[in-house]
């Protein structure tokens, strides 16, 4: 059960400027590597009942929920492929004597990467747990329950899905209550995005006819024509092509002829309803829709080779009436509304949890409010202003 299918349905809750949300372990959920790994284990001398308290610290606060230490080595460790010696701030000790092992340089040199590889791998699993948490107290909060029933189905190991939960299991190191958690994620996302859809306002009729006024050039047909059209290689191959069929020979005999690629929507040299511009070179274009109807013409070259063409017919460009387009116009209208309520839901969701999440220093990420952009991420944002 790949990360993309836990967030699919909110993808326009998520993906309008947030981090789509983790799935889950026995805390939270996130993507995982398709490769079974055994938990991280410490390299700190701790004794076992240091470590064991150790796992159950918290590492962020989300209003009366928790992430607890423990939650994030094991995603961390899912994501580093089972490698121990994780790198955990501040000293990132395990990390460093890891590497140690294998690479001779100084511990300051060695912290430094451990440093980059928290910023790759802990930053983004820790804010991926957090998002998670966010998702749920929102359900939570408006009223939105998860099926149990569907949950347990597809879930177990003895249901429906069984086979496919087994090999999730053996693929990615998650556990079962991974995987119902996971999909817990996924349907209150489901249910956040479909309160959100359900909100936004009917389009009136008189809404769409204020509309297709306002924007009645968008609503022309432009010209098309239908046309016979040949392709060839190289100049002296369309002349003689040329000559076949000022000669009698059917476009379709001569298309028959040639094994180069000729233009996908013809179907034997005939190409109905050709709009302007069809083409990606403007000479091409330019050369039919100012051709007169029925007159060989060409070849005229562009870079995909030498072009005849016999224009049959033209239909005149005419304006579409408000009967024809008023689906589309309402379809429009109402797509630019739930954009926008997601965009207002979206940054209230985000300033909403923020607020209320608490990192212990080490563990801050962009999710938490004692998170602050540092100057790269500051002039970043400027240029993009």
């Amino acid at each position: 059960m790949p990360r993309s299918g836990c967030i699919a349905a909110s993808a326009a809750i998520i993906a309008a400027g947030s981090v789509a949300g983790g799935c889950g372990s026995t805390e939270l959920q996130k993507p995982t590597h398709a490769k079974r790994v055994a938990p991280v284990t410490a390299a700190s001398g701790l004794r076992p009942h240091q470590l064991s308290k150790a796992e159950h610290e918290p590492v962020a606060r989300i209003g009366d929920q928790t992430i607890t230490l423990g939650a994030l080595r094991h995603w961390i460790s899912i994501d580093s492929n089972g490698r121990a010696g994780a790198p955990e701030p501040p000293d990132y000790t395990e990390c460093i004597e890891y590497l140690r092992a294998n690479n001779e340089q100084t511990t300051a040199r060695l912290k430094r990467v451990c440093m980059q590889e928290y910023d790759e791998l802990l930053k983004p699993t820790l804010s991926l747990l957090i998002h998670d948490r966010w998702l749920i107290a929102e359900a939570a909060e408006d009223g939105l329950k998860a099926d149990e029933t569907k949950l347990k189905r597809e879930s177990s190991l003895s249901g429906p899905h069984g086979e496919e939960v087994r090999q999730t299991l053996e693929a990615t190191g998650e556990t079962p209550s991974d995987v119902k958690l996971k999909l817990l994620v996924n349907q209150l996302s489901e249910r956040i995005y479909r309160k959100l859809a359900l909100s936004v306002p009917i389009v009136t009729s008189r809404q769409a006819s204020g509309y297709y006024m306002r924007h009645r050039p968008a609503f022309v047909t432009p010209e098309q024509r239908d046309l016979y059209i040949l392709r060839t290689a190289s100049n002296a191959a369309a002349k003689k092509a040329k000559r076949e069929i000022e000669g009698g020979a059917s476009f379709a005999t001569v298309v028959a002829k040639t094994s180069l690629e000729q233009p996908t929507t013809a179907k034997d040299g005939l190409l109905l309803g050709l709009g302007p511009n069809n083409f990606g070179e403007p000479p091409l274009n330019k050369a039919i829709f100012s051709a007169p109807l029925n007159a060989l013409r060409g070849p005229v070259e562009i870079s995909l080779g030498y072009y005849l063409f016999d224009v049959l017919h033209s239909h005149p460009a005419h304006q579409r009436s408000l009967a024809e387009v008023r689906p589309e116009i309402v379809r429009l209208l109402h797509q630019q509304r739930r954009d926008r309520n997601v965009t207002r839901f979206v940054a209230a969701f985000r300033a909403k949890w923020t607020s209320q999440t608490s990192c212990v220093p080490g563990y801050v990420v962009k999710y938490c409010k004692q998170y602050r952009q540092s100057k790269a991420e500051l002039q970043e944002n400027a240029k993009a202003l």
